[in-house]
Formats: C-alpha cells, structure tokens, sequence
C-alpha cells in the first residue's frame, strides 16, 4: 500500500462512521482524506480549493458553479446519493470534472421501503394499531380492504430500484404496469409487468409508486392534471424525490378526495415545517427520508463511493459518471 500522499481528498460530511473505510480505500493510491463536518452556515470552500477530490453528503450541500469555479485542482466530485441535483453538472463539465453519483447501493432498501409503505397503507396498519390501543379490537370500522392480488401497482420509473419493485410486488399478485420512455421493451418480463404510456399508468393504477432521478424534466411531474386522472381510491408512494409532486396540488388532491391516500418518504421541504397540512391528515403516511438508510448500504455507499474518487485520481474512466441533461 502506499504511503506517498499525491491527492488530497475531501469528504463534505455529517457523519465520519465509515470514515475509516474510505480513508483506507484512498491511502491505497495515495490519498489523504480530509474530513469536513456539515454545520449551517459552514464555509468549505477554503478546505476544498486545492483538492483532488471530492465527496459530497447531503442533498442541501450545494456545490454551485461559484464553488467549482474556486476548485483549482479537482478531477471529480462524487456524491454520497443516486441524485447529483445538488451540484451544477455545466459548471463541472466546463472545468472537465467529472461528477459521480452510487447508483447501485440502496436498490433493496428503497424497493422494500416503497412497498412497506404501501401496505402499511392498505393494511391500515397505523389506524389499526391505534384502535387496539385505545380498546377496540375490530377493524370493521375502517374498511374496505382491498384483496392485493385484485389491484393494479403502477410503477413510474423502471430502472433498478423500479425493477427490484416489481420483483418484489409481483409475490403479492399484482397486476404491475409501469412506464419509463428511456427503457426498451424488449428488457422488460412481460409476464410480469406491462409497459404502457404514462396516461394509461395514471388512469389504472390502484397504487403508483414513483421511483424517478430528479431533472428539469420530473420535476412538478406529478401535478393537478396527474393527480386527477388517477383513480379515488389510489394511493400515490414516493421514496425518490420531493420535488417531483407538486406538494400543494398533492394536498388539494387529498383535501378534495381527488384521490385516496399518500404514503411519502420524501417532501419537497426536509424536514417539513411542522404545520405542513399532510402532517395532519389521516389518509398520509410520512416517514423521514429513509427509505435507504441501513447500516450496510450506508457502508457500502461510502466504500463506492471512495473507490470511484480512486479509480478517477489513478486515470481511470468511473463506472458511473453523469451526463448532462438535453
């Protein structure tokens, strides 16, 4: 292993637990790994001006074009994250930085995570554990309760966390669309999952589950005329992004019984102000941006995520680099 420190790496952090897995995938080029603890307000520009590398958590960690511009020596910035929407991937590709995402680290968390989500909804399973505690030992109250295997999952975005979805969904019986323009028909099991356009997807899903990278063009996607197209009886999942529903037309949508329910492991405001309405409303489910978080992907995320900032230092082409949107 070498000794020899030729690169500075910098990790923008807000937890150093796997610290010392990355420093030793970058000791073995060369590396040294600086760490810089993400406070508010901090400024990290002074440490990451001569850098290499570098890592970057969290998605209000926001490498701008005035940031890469100061960078003087830098040859790739990776993100801890599937999403790369926090960093200006024009500035980077003018200054010939290339930018990194892990694509393929949490794809069995957050498939198993949108689909918890679901039934956990459907089952009612918080209403229910409400009643036993407060007495009443009947769910008859809260009916109806759909049979799975008589509903349609409507699945937008079938790249690898989609398709981990629909592998899994298809145990429960489903009936499993899904639409993505960028996949090819012939990729896709049609004994398991129909593509269709994304009108046909909104109009018969019982349930649609939204598993989109945030772009310019996802963005507000899932808008008024979306929402009301959809089914009142469905329920909309998001473990991807926010900003890719249109909260206040979510909120509408709910509030007016456009449709039935909403279970969200993101928001377009993290965390949420606390009197964000869907707090409030009984047909929500909210859980804290954690669809992907278990200890293993969490080590797993910071290992690939070194050994790309490696491959790139050493002249090598990465295995994941991200391409500019048209």
């Amino acid at each position: 292993m070498s000794t020899e420190k030729r690169f500075k790496a910098v990790t923008l952090c807000m937890s150093r637990k796997a610290f010392d897995l990355e420093k030793e995938v970058l000791a073995g080029i060369g590396a040294e790994l600086i760490p810089f603890d993400l406070k508010p307000g901090a400024d990290f520009r002074p440490v990451i001006r001569d850098a290499d590398a570098l890592l970057v958590e969290g998605v209000d960690t926001l490498i701008t074009e005035e940031v890469i511009n100061g960078l003087t020596k830098c040859k790739i910035i990776v993100r801890y994250a599937i999403g790369v929407e926090n960093i200006d991937l024009r500035a980077a590709e003018r200054r010939n930085i290339v930018v990194c995402n892990v694509p393929d680290y949490c794809i069995g968390e957050v498939s198993s995570h949108a689909l918890t989500l679901l039934l956990a909804s459907v089952r009612k399973i918080v209403q229910t554990d409400r009643l036993v505690r407060e007495g009443t030992w009947n769910i008859r109250s809260l009916a109806p309760f759909p049979r799975l295997s008589e509903q349609t999952l409507g699945i937008l975005g079938y790249g690898r966390i989609g398709r981990a979805v629909s592998e899994r969904a298809h145990a429960f019986g489903f009936r499993i669309l899904a639409n993505d323009p960028y996949i090819p028909e012939e990729s896709v099991d049609k004994s398991k999952v129909t593509l269709v356009d994304l009108d046909t997807l909104l109009r018969e899903s019982d349930y649609l589950t939204l598993h989109l990278h945030l772009t310019r063009e996802t963005r507000n996607m899932i808008g008024p005329e979306q929402l009301r197209k959809m089914k009142k009886n469905a329920l909309l999942i998001n473990t991807a992004r926010g900003e890719i529903v249109d909260e206040k037309a979510l909120i509408r949508a709910l509030d007016e019984k456009w449709i039935a329910g909403a279970a969200l492991d993101v928001l377009s405001k993290e965390p949420p102000d606390r009197d964000n309405p869907l707090l409030r409303m009984d047909n929500v489910l909210v859980t804290p941006h954690a669809a992907w978080f278990t200890e293993g992907a969490y080590y797993e995320l910071h290992r690939k995520a070194a050994e790309e900032a490696a491959r790139v230092l050493l002249g090598e082409k990465a295995h994941f680099p991200m391409m500019l949107e048209q």
